[in-house]
């Protein structure tokens, strides 16, 4: 949780940074991610989970060091490609455990804090732009310049939450899982034990996942795969493209009559968490997977095409209406930003999910790095960005399968039945 909120806040971090030059800079973070996803997988086959929230921890915390150094020492290209590669070690390792650790009933609200912690984090850092640019509360030398800057304080915030996710990755269970494909029954009888009331049948659900994985050969399990990760690498990289560059300073430029441009981003971070928080508790495991995802993709798609059409007039003319669908496509975003995350930890055999996360990492990462050469025509990115989601409400309906309540074992099952429709 505390490196998810770490990364939401680099996320929204890399979205308001301007000039180009710095937005290059900020792209570094997104590389970062890349490699420490790359680690991350290789990682989940040799060693614990543990280690790998560690690590990624120590990361997050180096890189808020280097942040929090004086400007004349400060290396924030580098602290953006440790925080990143952190961020990457962690976050595969996160939706494997979710998915592994949490019951058939449950499995989406556990898998929601992915989306609830990168919330929370946009949230925080809109907030110390509000306080510190909007209220003017900044730390002045004696030069007349700041003698405490927005970074310095968003390094401290870094090291405090790399420091309590290293105190929180001892305190994890190991995944049932991953013990059982290394032959270690006796660990995941323990872990499975500590988790579950109802630890005899689930140990055993576990086994016949596991077993199933390994009556194939690797290359069938990556052939099984390949559909579900067409589908998946589509619904989850758009959806991220919803916390891009154009998005928030389309937003910034529409701000809400009367408000400041940072007050103005307190109430994009706010629709943001808001969402994910009736995403977690109301939608993914009680209406389901599916249809979450199909109704927020339709109204995200069809506001972002209405955006679209509006920017094609002089922005002055509609800044209320553009700044309001924007803040309403936001709050669905949020909404349904866990489903992806849900079905990632579902679709894919054990010994081939780690892979599979990071080649859908890559493409999401490498999407919002491209994004960074839009400098303008914000309006086609809009038409772009909307259909695609109408895509995604439509593969919603008919090509991806609903999983509520269901094993991972029968979960799997499921996209296998339909892994001849796109």
């Amino acid at each position: 949780m505390f490196i998810l909120i770490s990364g939401g806040m680099q996320m929204i971090e890399s979205s308001v940074v301007y000039p180009k030059p710095q937005l290059v800079q900020r792209a570094g973070w997104f590389a970062g991610v890349i490699i420490g996803s790359f680690l991350g997988a290789i990682g989940n086959y040799f060693t614990s989970k543990k280690i790998l929230f560690l690590s990624g921890s120590i990361f997050i915390i180096i890189g808020g060091i280097l942040d929090v150094l004086p400007e004349d020492l400060r290396q924030p290209s580098a602290s953006n490609w440790i925080d990143g590669a952190g961020y990457g070690i962690a976050i595969i390792a996160i939706i494997i455990m979710g998915g592994d650790n949490s019951s058939c009933r449950k499995r989406g609200r556990i898998l929601s804090v992915e989306a609830l912690g990168s919330s929370a984090g946009i949230l925080i850092l809109c907030i110390i732009w509000a306080v510190y640019y909007g209220l003017d509360v900044g730390v002045i030398g004696t030069d007349g310049e700041p003698s405490f800057t927005v970074t310095q304080l968003d390094g401290v915030i870094s090291i405090v939450l790399g420091i309590a996710g290293a105190s929180s990755a001892f305190l994890c269970v190991e995944s049932p899982v991953k013990c059982l494909m290394d032959g270690d029954e006796c660990d995941a009888a323990c872990s499975v034990q500590a988790l579950h009331h109802d630890h005899v049948a689930v140990l055993q659900e576990h086994k016949d996942y596991v077993d199933e994985d390994k009556k194939r050969s690797l290359c069938e399990n990556i052939l099984q795969g390949i559909m579900s990760f067409v589908k998946l690498v589509i619904v989850r990289t758009f959806l991220s493209l919803t916390i891009s560059f154009p998005i928030v300073i389309t937003y910034l430029f529409a701000e809400v009559s009367g408000y400041h441009v940072k007050f103005g981003l307190l109430f994009f971070g706010l629709t943001r968490l808001v969402g994910a928080f009736i995403g977690q508790y109301l939608l993914i495991d009680r209406l389901g997977r599916k249809w979450t995802l199909a109704g927020c993709s339709l109204v995200i798609g069809a506001f972002y095409i209405a955006i679209g059409s509006l920017l094609e007039w002089p922005m002055e003319v509609h800044l209320v209406e553009i700044a309001s669908l924007i803040l309403v496509a936001n709050l669905f975003c949020g909404m349904c930003m866990n489903v992806p995350t849900t079905y990632l930890s579902e679709a894919f055999s054990p010994s081939v999910k780690p892979m599979f996360l990071f080649a859908i990492t890559l493409v999401e990462n490498c999407a919002i790095i491209v994004v960074y050469s839009i400098d303008e025509k914000y309006s086609v990115y809009y038409y772009v960005v909307g259909g695609f989601m109408l895509l995604i409400c439509a593969m919603a309906i008919f090509a991806l399968p609903e999983t509520k309540g269901l094993t991972l074992r029968k979960s799997r099952e499921e996209f296998l039945k339909g892994r001849k429709t796109l």
